[in-house]
Order: C-alpha cells, then sequence, then structure tokens
C-alpha cells in the first residue's frame, strides 16, 4: 500500500485489496488507514492518536515497525504487522506500507499461553490439598471446582463417582454459579448400562463437551 502525506491510500496490490476483504483497487481510494481500523486499538489508545503518532515517527525516522489492529470492509477485525517506510514517489514523499496479517499466529500465541496458564492453576489447585486437613478435605474439593470453573468460564461443574462395581455412576460434588440452580437433589444414581455412549467415551478417556444444559 501507498500513502501519501494525508494519509489517503493512493495505491494498492491485489494483496492489499483481499487483506481488506474488498473487491478491487479503487475500493481503496479516497480512504485512510483510519477507514479500515476500530476506533480503539486493543492498548485502550484511539486509532487516530496512535496512527498520526506512528506517521509522524515515519517521517522523521524514514520507517517504523509496529502491530496494528485493522479492519476488514464487512466489519470485522484482524491483528497485522505494519512496516512503514517513506519513500519519494514523482517528487512528493509518500510511505510505504507493508502489512502482514498476524491472526493465526496471534492464536497459536493464546493457545500456548491458555495451556500455560491452565498448568499453573492446576499446579496450584493440586499443591493446595498437600496440607489440607482430612476433614476439610469436601471443602477443598469444591473450591477447587469454583477456581478451575472460573477459568474455564462455564458456570457450574460437578464430579460423579462410579460404585465400586462400576454399574452406577452419582453427584458427589457440585460447584455452581451464585445464579444457577443446584441440580443435587435432582440428580440420583445412574445405571451405566443406560448411558453406553457415554460409557464408551469415559473407558477409552476421551472428553465429552457438552454446549449447553
Amino acid at each position: 500500500l501507498i500513502v501519501d502525506k494525508q494519509m489517503n491510500f493512493i495505491s494498492g496490490n491485489p494483496s492489499a485489496v483481499r487483506l481488506f476483504g474488498c473487491k478491487e483497487e479503487k475500493d481503496l481510494f479516497f480512504k485512510t488507514p483510519l477507514n479500515f481500523s476500530p476506533e480503539f486499538q486493543p492498548d485502550g489508545y484511539s486509532s487516530l492518536s496512535k496512527a498520526t503518532k506512528y506517521a509522524e515517527k515515519a517521517y522523521k525516522e524514514g520507517a517504523i515497525f509496529f502491530e496494528w489492529q485493522h479492519l476488514r470492509a464487512d466489519g470485522t477485525e484482524f491483528p497485522c504487522t505494519i512496516l512503514l517506510t517513506t519513500m519519494e514517489l514523482q517528487g512528493q514523499t509518500v510511505m510505504l506500507s507493508t502489512m502482514r496479517d498476524i491472526t493465526e499466529q496471534k492464536r497459536a500465541q493464546d493457545a500456548i499461553k491458555n495451556l500455560l496458564d491452565f498448568e499453573n492453576l492446576v499446579t496450584e489447585v493440586s499443591t493446595s490439598f498437600i496440607n489440607l486437613p482430612a476433614e476439610q478435605t469436601d471443602m477443598g474439593i469444591r473450591v477447587a471446582l469454583g477456581v478451575l470453573s472460573r477459568f474455564l468460564g462455564v458456570d457450574r461443574s460437578y464430579i460423579a463417582l462410579f460404585s465400586e462395581d462400576q454399574k452406577n455412576a452419582g453427584l458427589a460434588y457440585e460447584w455452581r454459579d451464585k445464579n444457577v440452580s443446584s441440580l443435587e437433589q435432582m440428580v440420583v444414581a445412574c445405571p451405566a448400562k443406560d448411558c453406553k455412549w457415554w460409557m464408551s467415551k469415559l473407558e477409552n478417556r476421551l472428553t465429552i463437551h457438552l454446549t449447553s444444559t
């Protein structure tokens, strides 16, 4: 992308057109980067103030590299890296903007961070049980359920225990948000033979994911 001193797009290659979700290059003309940016960037600063600051620095120093949250033509946001460099074009100083969509990179980073955060949380919960008196075990399990549930963003969680003969399962522990009704009095022992699909998943140590209850 080439941007003039008034921050208007004056040229864009096919990759830039696709990146912004436009149909053709002329869809970029008479628009500025702010037309394809949310009002505020992820750090809370306005896009206007940050764009002005970066443009001034690019013209002063010749180049600047930064991350930016942009908008496509349909309004969806995407993160990208931008390298602004100044250049001469037909006797005028303009900026060449080299952009790269880093959506997948951000997702990978977030996934790694969430995994590390979860592992640290599990370690903290496990450590809390080391010196816990036996008579406080039930309370400790409920507290741990609450901590894990809030981390996962769910409003309830349960622990069910199987009978020694593995024929029945019943609700042993429940944690729920304050606005969620309890199921403790409603749930009765469930015969394993009536839950063949569930049992096959559990026996193979697979995760059962319910999107709603």
